[in-house]
């Protein structure tokens, strides 16, 4: 232990250790973490009363204050100081603010005391309500989109492009008319700048696809390199504003008790799931930290900082700049966006930065963005194997995004928004009007579906269920296993909440399965001609494909309805050996008669199964093993299904001993498949031993955490029905602290793992945790959740 240690740097650390544990304990209690933060908020505001110099102090404060309020509006159980501690926070905002204008700005005449703005919150809550109007009238258009095997709509692509960007452009303008009023505000407290600045939007609200949930990265442009104090002052003012707003999680502040980034391996690696993460600015992380005061040096980046004179950040916009910086700055610094400030600048700015780009050496720019473009294509690789929850933003919306970018670059574009640089690719015959029109699409669904799961949660949280076929099998098998619980029946039917002070966490089901089939053939076909090196020239690329082997993949992937057409695999291979996939090389290892098979059980139809598997009969033993896998799957699934349990099982056995060890999903959906099944016939000791080898299961622990709470819940079910209360507790908390997590606690799953530890405690005669249990229950009733 360091024995020169600041004494309140020990007290935070104390605290910091306190408030993690207490989120992990049985039962969080979040009056206590308000306090605790609270708390912790006080020792930087004794930090700031010593006049610190240290901006980051005035930030931390505020960040712990509002993380407190948030936990103490929240808290089941209101204590007898609950109100003291609430007043104490409004209070200390107040003040940390008034202390920053007196030790760091210098106590001069502009300073005003500001505090929490709720004019700007509800503002911001006004325009969202907004927003969710237009959402669902996107929707409704949505609704015309064709099935993937039928002829295109173009008056309905046309419809969902002009709507699309409509949206995107009146949100921009929001946030960027927002951000700049907040500005306004800090320079009229911070005093007259030293010299002409300008504030610049980056990311979305540059590229013209914010929304009012989005980070805001910007950068500060000044016509002089020596002033960066006052536009340092001016930064932290700023989010000291931001921060009021209450939408600022604390894992995005990197305060060292809680978050190092910069150390890992100490790091208490504290995860906030109450605070909603709404509008807020980019994350104090290494590989974020797109504001003025950058980044501090890593053991493989320099330090970094965003306030320079146009020629400066012009310099970082270069590729070998990228490549030094990496986190894809130069991509970020050239698309940019004036929020507030001299215009001049900024066109310099502008100017500058196209002389520098067209400077460079073409074929190094080229090879460097199909390296990235071929690197996306691994990053977000269609694994049809892989039907977990999907994160919106990184598996749908990234990829288009990141291409259309590439292709800017690629070809020196001087534009912004993809829909700009999409126009741009055309007129200048680099890609064909109806390669236009596919990119269109896809960006259109992608921002779309963000901004559709950004309204329903009324946050930045991006998990969705993406497969109908998933969600419709869980709500079967988890009605029929687990009786006492609603699970997955009455959760995840998303419903746009007109209130903006609901906040979800739980996983939605995206129900538009036409729009995301359209959307997987582009995905596809994309993907395919730049792994087969067809991007070098893209005007050669096929961005869709209608061969009925992809029309079935993206069906699994999506949905399968009772109408829909499942093709012979002998029609499926014929579709594709006329399709332009020969042509161009592409042959994917896919097993068709497999692929018939799973969507004829998707379908209900055993019967085609069945005879689909006596058609491969005589070819198991010269099958390779990935193919005797599936093909054993398959004869379990249709076993099963027909009540052939016994049999079902055993291939079920027999497919686990020749899974290969490179696919992990695979083996995951057999043993998950026997834990089901096992429970479904009640068979609780063998749910027990399978569980036991899942966990031995090398590849389990690195499962998302949705999946391994699925599988805790089968166990917890069956020791339940063993009546072993005292291990059901030993996992329980667990996948109550997990739930709260992913879903949060008003999520069913939450209230599941409180029935449960009641059904536990009540039997073992633990009154006290009972009543408490109970206590919680009777809460989550009274807030509507039945």
């Amino acid at each position: 232990t360091d024995n020169t240690m600041d004494p309140l740097q020990k007290i935070e650390e104390n605290f910091a250790k306190e408030l993690c544990s207490s989120r992990k304990e049985v039962f969080r209690d979040h009056e206590k973490e308000g306090i605790i933060l609270t708390l912790m908020g006080d020792t930087y505001k004794r930090r700031c009363i010593d006049k610190s110099t240290e901006r980051e102090h005035y930030v931390n404060a505020t960040a712990l204050y509002n993380a407190a309020f948030v936990r103490l509006e929240n808290a089941g159980e209101k204590g007898p100081n609950h109100q003291r501690y609430r007043e104490h926070i409004v209070t200390s905002c107040e003040q940390i603010e008034t202390l920053y204008c007196d030790n760091i700005l210098g106590g001069n005449i502009y300073c005003v005391k500001k505090g929490i703005n709720q004019a700007k919150i509800d503002e911001l809550e006004k325009y969202r309500r907004h927003l969710k109007v237009r959402v669902k009238r996107l929707e409704k258009v949505w609704e015309e989109c064709p099935k993937p095997e039928n002829k295109r709509k173009p008056r309905f692509e046309q419809r969902m492009n002009q709507l699309t960007q409509l949206i995107c452009k009146q949100n921009t303008k929001f946030v960027k008319e927002f951000s700049a009023e907040l500005m306004e505000q800090s320079v009229s407290v911070c005093g007259p700048p030293p010299c002409k600045f300008t504030m610049v939007g980056l990311g979305s609200m540059a590229r013209g696809e914010s929304t009012p949930y989005s980070d805001l990265e910007y950068l500060f442009l000044t016509e002089s390199d020596k002033h960066d104090e006052y536009y340092l002052n001016l930064h932290f003012h700023f989010q000291l504003q931001v921060l009021n707003l209450g939408q600022t999680p604390l894992p995005a502040m990197g305060i060292q008790s809680l978050n190092d980034f910069y150390n890992e391996k100490e790091s208490n690696d504290f995860y906030d799931d109450v605070t909603p993460s709404g509008f807020k600015l980019d994350g104090n992380m290494p590989w974020a930290s797109k504001t003025p005061p950058g980044h501090k040096a890593t053991e493989l980046k320099p330090p970094l900082k965003l306030i320079g004179t146009p020629t400066y950040m012009a310099e970082l916009s270069t590729t070998k700049a990228d490549r030094i910086h990496g986190y894809h700055l130069a991509t970020i610094i050239s698309t940019a966006i004036r929020i507030f400030g001299d215009e001049n600048l900024f066109l310099d700015f502008q100017n500058q930065i196209n002389m520098t780009r067209r400077g460079e050496n073409p074929e190094f720019v080229r090879q460097i963005c199909l390296e990235r473009m071929h690197e996306d294509c691994q990053k977000y690789k269609f694994n049809l194997n892989d039907c977990s929850s999907k994160n919106v933003k990184k598996d749908y919306y990234r990829f288009p995004s990141t291409f259309i970018n590439n292709m800017k670059d690629l070809h020196m574009l001087d534009v912004t928004s993809p829909w700009e640089i999409i126009r741009e690719l055309q007129r200048q015959s680099l890609l064909t009007s109806e390669q236009c029109s596919h990119l269109y699409f896809m960006i259109n669904v992608a921002i779309g579906m963000r901004l559709l799961t950004y309204c329903t949660k009324n946050q930045q949280h991006e998990t969705i269920i993406g497969s109908s076929n998933l969600y419709i099998q869980e709500q079967i098998e988890t009605k029929t296993i687990i009786e006492s619980s609603n699970l997955y029946v009455q959760e995840h039917k998303y419903c746009m909440d007109s209130s903006p002070s609901k906040v979800w966490r739980q996983s939605i089901l995206i129900p538009h399965d036409r729009l995301m089939q359209s959307y997987f053939l582009r995905f596809l076909s994309i993907t395919d001609c730049i792994e087969c090196g067809m991007a070098t020239k893209p005007s050669s690329m096929i961005m869709y494909c209608q061969c009925k082997g992809c029309i079935l993949l993206v069906k699994v992937k999506t949905y399968i309805g009772p109408d829909d057409i499942i093709y012979e695999p002998e029609e499926i291979i014929e579709s594709i050996e006329q399709s332009w996939h020969v042509l161009a090389g592409i042959i994917r290892q896919i097993d068709y008669n497999g692929l018939a098979q799973l969507c004829h059980f998707l379908k209900g139809d055993f019967k085609s199964v069945h005879i689909l598997m006596n058609k491969r009969l005589k070819q198991t033993h010269s099958m390779p093993n990935k193919l005797k896998s599936r093909h054993l799957l398959s004869a379990a699934i249709l076993n099963l299904n027909m009540g052939n349990i016994s049999a079902g099982l055993q291939q079920i056995d027999a497919a686990i001993k020749v899974c290969l060890p490179d696919e992990p999903s695979f083996h995951y959906n057999l043993m998950m498949m026997k834990l089901k099944w096992h429970t479904k016939l009640k068979d609780y000791p063998s749910v027990v031993l399978c569980f036991d080898d899942m966990r031995k299961f090398k590849a389990y622990n690195n499962l998302p955490e949705c999946e391994r709470t699925v599988v805790g819940q089968f166990y917890t079910n069956a020791l339940l029905h063993l009546e072993d209360y005292k291990t059901a507790l030993k996992y329980l908390p667990k996948l109550k602290g997990d739930y709260a997590m992913l879903f949060g606690e008003s999520s069913e799953e939450y209230k599941w793992t409180l029935e449960s530890m009641f059904t536990c405690y009540t039997a073992l005669g633990r009154v006290k945790e009972t009543e408490k249990v109970e206590n919680m229950l009777k809460r989550m009733k009274l807030q509507g959740i039945n």
